[in-house]
């Protein structure tokens, strides 16, 4: 190979490691989609003779294989990255292994979630000031999904600025957002918290094979590339904690196809939990799942390029267990009951029927 191609340097560990990963995973047959036929028993002879042709086959394939990635234009992305399929499909397996506890009658999946975003305003003068926020909120789903969703979302109140303010203009901010940010308590049938409709988690709809799904999300607009487009539709339905342990595994098996997404730190911590960081470059992007167990972690997004923790722009983290009852609501309606337009966006008659002020 160096006299094909000579370069001033020996094959790096890294390449090294990535190449056998990727042969190892080909030999191995575990290519996602597919089907494997039914096996018949061979006789001795027979089994020879297989064995003894896919022995040769296998040492062809790993020969292209290795040339391919060792000979090929480096930095040009030839397919899934091997590493990241591995801990993505270690997650999807794992997902399943310790499958989701079941709801008796009666209990509620809650799902708690903790982030911390960028906000900002302009003031009549046009000065900018920008700020990170805080958020809570908590979203109680019950073990017959069709029931009465519960959704409280706590006031979202500035943490720190990141724009130039002084104390005195930052604690002006803080209470001004106190005076309008109360928190809500939100309910609705079947997770329709504002209107009638599907919520965000619903999957009964999705191809139950890992490549078809991935077209299904490279369909999906807002983005340039295909890569960029699947791994935010699968991180906004990660993110929603809604998700049972099949849908997750799905979900995990459909990224680790997706080219370009890179494995970013091994041991990250968010939000007191340890867990791998998936990264999509062009975005600026990480998923943290913990391959272990097979439970989806949270977020983060970074700005400007660098992934250092002064670029850090925001990150969420996602909890889930399960609970004997939800707050109560003072007295949320069934959608089908509720006399309101059905066309168009939604307006307010919707939500003035099941959002109250959050009163702690």
């Amino acid at each position: 190979m160096h006299d094909a191609r000579p370069t001033d340097a020996d094959v790096s560990p890294e390449a090294f490691t990535a190449s056998r990963a990727h042969l190892m995973n080909a030999i191995n047959g575990e290519a996602q989609g597919t089907t494997a036929p039914a096996r018949r028993r061979l006789s001795g002879a027979s089994r020879a003779k297989r064995l003894g042709f896919l022995g040769g086959a296998a040492a062809l394939a790993a020969g292209a294989l290795v040339a391919a990635q060792l000979l090929g234009p480096t930095n040009t992305p030839l397919g899934p990255d091997p590493a990241t399929a591995a801990v993505l499909n270690q997650a999807a397996d794992n997902a399943v292994k310790f499958s989701d506890p079941p709801l008796k009658p009666g209990q509620y999946l809650k799902v708690s979630s903790v982030a911390e975003y960028g906000s900002g305003s302009v003031d009549q003068d046009g000065k900018e000031t920008s700020w990170i926020r805080s958020v809570r909120d908590e979203m109680y789903i019950p073990a017959d999904r069709s029931g009465m969703w519960v959704w409280v979302r706590h006031s979202e109140l500035p943490v720190r600025p990141m724009s130039k303010m002084t104390d005195q203009e930052f604690a002006e901010l803080v209470e001004l957002q106190k005076r309008y940010e109360k928190g809500s308590l939100v309910a609705g049938p079947g997770g329709a918290f504002y209107s009638p409709g599907t919520p965000l988690g619903h999957s009964d709809d999705w191809p139950d094979n890992p490549r078809e799904l991935l077209k299904h999300a490279q369909q999906q607009g807002g983005r340039e590339s295909e890569s960029e487009r699947a791994f935010v539709w699968i991180a906004d339905r990660l993110r929603q904690g809604q998700l049972d342990s099949a849908d997750r595994s799905l979900l995990f098996r459909t990224a680790a196809l997706i080219p370009g997404i890179t494995v970013a730190d091994t041991k990250v911590q968010l939000d007191g939990r340890t867990g791998v960081a998936l990264r999509s470059a062009e975005l600026g992007h990480d998923i943290i799942v913990a391959p272990e167990t097979g439970l989806y972690i949270g977020e983060r997004y970074y700005s400007g390029g660098s992934f250092t923790p002064s670029n850090l722009d925001s990150w969420a983290a996602v909890t889930t267990t399960i609970v004997d009852q939800a707050p109560p609501t003072p007295g949320a309606v069934e959608w089908p009951s509720v006399n309101c337009p059905n066309d168009g966006e939604p307006t307010d008659c919707w939500s003035k029927f099941n959002v109250w002020p959050l009163t702690k």
